[in-house]
């Protein structure tokens, strides 16, 4: 770049070659401009250019969060774009849009200032101009330079004569804004994907002018945002906030306090409120996250003060202690700030044994004082130790064990550094780390001692030893870790559910609910794994006569997300009192496969589930049942408890691969080739138990299958197979024998006579046939007729073996027997058109609504009910060849409504319209999602009649939906207009809501929706608000803002 200064005298900086060609597309949006003169909009470009390098423009974006945008990087090269040249025409747009039209006004600029300096010098020689460059000495030009300088003036001022100026002025005085949109209302969307619907619930209505759109540009544009800033305390820590940035209203911003040693946090206010109580502790740190709900500015400042400081004393005579602050060792006489986590552990030295530690701290016991467990400082702290001589004691640690097949494995793979014996007596605690064997040994006073260990995430019971001065005389110093510690919640930071600890009663090794409802017991400190077992014995103490509890017991193999589980349970009874007896995956909030199982509800059942490689397996009691895709997300895993009182007992889990492959170790398949037109193609080597195995059959060509058995059993005829390849689970560990039975075909011959002003090709399972050729019976025979110029294919006719073929061109249909062809063609006129997206309006932009796959879109021109079709090009434009007549015209694509026009075709030329807008989108009273139909309410209720008008009605009302037929997605604007609503007065009096489905998912009727409910509100709200249904209840929880008052919904 170089600097400049332009014809008025202002400098600015200039774009070099290089740079120009980036502004190249600044360039293009500029010259589209025709309201001020080229030659005024000829220096936007070269104005922006010199805002970005004198850094002028603030935008609440940046380059990095641009190419950040994957979806957007993408479309832009998609499109052929330069992804750099984008982003300046980005940038210059919110320049121009926001920065310029919200502090300026336009002047009128006359070169005034000119005529008065060449008035001022006139005709005198003897003037001086002089040169000045900052950081140099000035220089005075000489008398060529006067000449050249006077005359350049004189002839730019003749240039400009007559001539009108203008210039966008900054100015701070002018400081109107202006607001395209207000807010809205934003509610949290579930972790449900699902397709969406218009929806009223108990009344009469009528709606029309649904629409809807995935259009990313479309749906930025109606959302706002805001933004956030931190304010720095003065000493003592940081606060930081994300993102930063441009927000989305509805956004999560988190507020990060990190405070320094010897300071504590008294106050961390948002926008003046202090949040200080509701603050989380993570990484050392204080978090406190909120949501954006205005498009402002949100200020977060925190407040710091000093500690106060005190000392800790001990003695180290014949001893070593240990004392931590904060988790950092400290020395006798050390100071510590108050508040400090204060850890003592003491250990004798050789020869002698720790009978005691006392603490006092401001001159007072500590109350419930423990070795190495930490209390806070808050005085003065003084350690003493009380010695006596030691005995020698040793012992070792172990895992528990788990057998399968004879063989035993252990189940936890022991950190010994990590994992301390304790001998208690008298409440004074000695304690010893095993050796990387897991062996221990310590120096103890004689007595009776309860031993026991610490190891994180694992429970410990009690064993008794007593030590005389001859050594260990009674008990077993060998500990076994054998029981996990359970948790409410999972390790998870992000974990939203409450914690369910207190609804379980943990006593003896028996775990009890105390509440009857929905229960989980985690595993504590685990993290993620995609291959684990976990075990547990469990029970359902439901009362077997309360039809309302369900039965449903099992294990969670992933918890993930802020409050999400995968599991499978052993589902003894539904909520409604009927048997389920199955074991049944709940997957991502649903319930997904199941497997048949007889359950007895009053009996104990050993649940053991593996997860290895994808896939959960499930045994029961020893015993493998089932088997399951597991899922893309890991996650932590627990017992699960849903709908009745249980017990659960013998809890476990490993990490152990050696034990996982054993238990999962299945058989294998081994083949008999056929003598000839064939060959078998099975797995090799070892199966894992569940596998689905491939049984792929090639045959030769002229041959055909007529048996595949499988141990011995023919499986032909049987559904799971298909294209020659049969599938069946491997649920035994054996070897599964596998053979086929081939035949020769028989040959057919096709006869398909030439056709003038036509071409006919035609093949059979890919290979072209001749006129009078011979194919295989079973062939998949494609025949394609293609007309001349101006002429097309008014009929197709086939028969097979004597009998009629469903035939069109380019369609395959099926040979039985010898086959013959006939092909019909009339001359026409070449008739054209086009099929586009509707579109919809934003500020001053239109945008379309559908993104349309014109590869599945068929035009259709009928007449005396034969008809000639067309596909578009990836423009929308099409072209079919018609003959002399009247059509009724319309589009074919799947999931839209098309009108029909009346199009005539003459000597003439054609009369009526052959543009097509897609507009419409089919409805329906239910959906079809991953292969299970879900039926919207008392949808029968909806009078589709007049849906091709863009019109439905309710003629009898009260719960029913009117679904968009095949649509899903996660980012989408959704429209539609209700009017005439009248309740029916069903339900507590007079009821009425309406609205929009934004998720309909699921096997049974789940929807999520935002409704206006115009009655019948649920305390503490009163009527006419906007309301979340979520998960099939009312969600006030989940509104995010304010409520919004709606008016009379009566109307329209």
């Amino acid at each position: 770049m170089s600097i400049r200064t332009d014809d008025l005298g202002f400098v600015f900086y200039e774009a070099d070659e290089q740079e120009e060609k980036e502004l190249e597309y600044v360039y293009a949006i500029t010259d589209s401009w025709n309201y001020m003169g080229d030659e005024v909009i000829d220096t936007f470009p070269r104005r922006f250019w010199d805002r970005v390098c004198q850094e002028k423009i603030k935008a609440p974006f940046t380059k990095e969060m641009f190419l950040q945008e994957t979806d957007i990087i993408a479309t832009i090269k998609g499109f052929g774009l330069d992804v750099n040249k984008f982003w300046w025409a980005v940038l210059f747009v919110y320049d121009w849009s926001i920065e310029k039209f919200t502090k300026c006004f336009w002047v009128k600029l006359p070169p005034k200032s000119l005529t008065k300096i060449l008035d001022y010098i006139g005709d005198s020689k003897d003037f001086e101009i002089t040169f000045r460059v900052k950081g140099k000495k000035s220089r005075e030009a000489d008398p060529n330079v006067k000449a050249a300088v006077m005359y350049g003036l004189r002839q730019k001022l003749k240039e400009w004569k007559d001539k009108e100026f203008y210039r966008i002025i900054d100015h701070s005085t002018y400081t109107t804004t202006f607001t395209n949109s207000s807010y809205y209302m934003c509610f949290a969307a579930g972790d449900t994907d699902g397709e969406f619907a218009i929806q009223v619930v108990g009344g009469f209505a009528q709606v029309w002018d649904w629409k809807y759109s995935y259009n990313e540009e479309l749906i930025a544009a109606m959302i706002g945002g805001a933004s956030v800033q931190a304010v720095q305390p003065a000493a003592g820590g940081s606060v930081e906030v994300s993102p930063e940035g441009a927000l989305k209203l509805g956004d999560t911003v988190t507020a990060k306090v990190t405070v320094q040693e010897g300071y504590k946090l008294t106050a961390l206010t948002v926008d003046g409120v202090n949040v200080i109580e509701a603050l989380e502790e993570e990484g050392g740190a204080y978090v406190y996250t909120f949501t954006v709900t205005q498009a402002k500015a949100y200020e977060v400042k925190a407040t710091l003060e000093a500690k106060q400081k005190y000392t800790v004393t001990f003695s180290e005579e014949n001893a070593t202690v240990t004392v931590k602050a904060d988790g950092d060792e400290i020395q006798s006489g050390a100071e510590v700030y108050e508040g400090a986590q204060l850890t003592v552990v003491a250990e004798a030295d050789e020869n002698y044994a720790l009978q005691a530690i006392t603490v006092t701290m401001g001159g007072e016991p500590v109350s419930g004082f423990a070795s190495g467990v930490p209390f806070t400082v808050s005085g003065d702290v003084v350690i003493t130790l009380d010695l006596a001589e030691a005995i020698p004691v040793s012992g070792s640690v172990r895992s528990a064990t788990y057998e399968v097949g004879g063989q035993q494995y252990d189940l936890y793979e022991l950190d010994y550094s990590r994992l301390q014996v304790v001998y208690t007596k008298d409440s004074v605690a000695v304690k010893a780390t095993p050796n990387e064997e897991g062996n221990y040994s310590l120096a103890l006073s004689s007595g009776t001692y309860a031993v026991t260990f610490e190891y994180d995430h694992f429970v410990s019971t009690a064993q008794t030893v007593v030590v005389t001065a001859d050594g260990v005389s009674e008990g077993n110093t060998e500990v076994i870790v054998s029981v996990p510690e359970l948790a409410g919640k999972p390790t998870s930071s992000n974990w939203t559910s409450a914690d369910q600890l207190a609804f379980w009663k943990i006593e003896n090794g028996v775990a009890t609910t105390t509440d009857g409802a929905g229960r989980a017991l985690y595993f504590a400190g685990l993290s993620a794994s995609d291959t684990f077992m976990a075990e547990a014995t469990m029970k359902s103490t439901a009362d077997k006569n309360d039809s309302d509890k369900s039965r449903s017991l099992g294990i969670t193999y992933a918890a993930y997300g802020a409050r999400t589980r995968d599991a499978v349970m052993m589902q003894m009874r539904t909520s409604s009192g009927g048997a389920a007896n199955a074991i049944r995956l709940w997957n991502t909030g649903s319930w997904g496969d199941q497997v048949s199982y007889t359950f007895d509800a009053e009996k104990e059942y050993r649940m053991t589930l593996v997860k290895s490689e994808g896939t959960v397996y499930v045994y029961i009691d020893g015993v493998y049942a089932a088997r399951f895709a597991a899922g893309a997300t890991d996650g932590e895993f627990a017992i699960q408890v849903v709908g009745g009182f249980a017990q659960v007992r013998d809890w476990k889990y490993s990490y152990n691969t050696d034990l996982i492959a054993a238990m999962t170790k299945g058989g294998s398949v081994q083949a008999t080739q056929p003598e000839t037109g064939a060959s078998i193609t099975v797995p090799e080597g070892t199966l894992r138990l569940g596998d689905k195995v491939s049984v792929q059959v090639t045959l030769e060509e002229g041959y055909k299958l007529t048996a595949l058995t499988v141990d011995g059993q023919n499986v032909l005829q049987d559904t799971q197979l298909k294209d020659y390849e049969y599938t069946f689970a491997a649920n035994e560990a054996k070897v599964y024998t596998v053979a086929a039975t081939v035949e020769a075909k028989e040959e057919y011959t096709v006869t398909c006579p030439p056709v003038e002003n036509a071409t006919i090709t035609m093949t059979a399972d890919g290979k072209p046939v001749e006129n009078g050729g011979k194919v295989y019976e079973g062939a998949q025979l494609i025949v394609v007729a293609q007309a001349a110029e101006n002429y097309t294919v008014l009929s197709m006719t086939a028969t097979t073996g004597g009998a009629p073929a469903d035939i069109s061109s380019g369609v395959a249909f099926t040979v039985s027997g010898d086959v013959t062809i006939s092909v019909e063609v009339a001359e026409g006129m070449l008739v054209t058109g086009t099929v586009k997206s509707a579109t919809y309006t934003v500020g001053d932009r239109q945008y379309d609504l559908y993104d349309i796959d014109y590869s599945r879109v068929e035009v259709v021109f009928a007449k005396d009910g034969t008809e000639l079709k067309a596909t578009p090009d990836e423009e929308g434009n099409y072209s079919v060849v018609l003959p002399n007549g009247t059509y009724e015209a319309k589009f074919v694509y799947e999931n839209f409504v098309s009108g029909v026009q009346t199009v005539t075709v003459s000597a003439d030329g054609v009369q009526g319209s052959t543009a097509m807008t897609v507009e419409i989108p089919e409805v329906g009273v239910s959906t079809s999602i991953g292969g299970a139909t879900l039926t919207g309410g008392n949808g029968t209720q909806y009078d589709l009649s007049n849906a091709a008008s863009h019109e439905v009605s309710i003629p009898k009302g009260y719960d029913a939906d009117c679904y968009l037929v095949g649509t899903d997605g996660t980012k989408v604007m959704f429209e539609a207009v209700i009017k005439n609503a009248v309740s029916n007065g069903t339900g507590s009096g007079e009821r009425f809501q309406a609205g929009i489905i934004f998720q309909a998912y699921g096997t049974t009727k789940t929807r999520n929706a935002i409704l206006f409910d115009q009655t019948n509100a649920v305390a503490p709200y009163t009527n006419n608000l906007v309301r979340p249904w979520l998960n099939n209840t009312w969600n006030n929880t989940g509104l995010v803002g304010d409520i919004a008052q709606v008016a009379n919904m009566r109307s329209e």
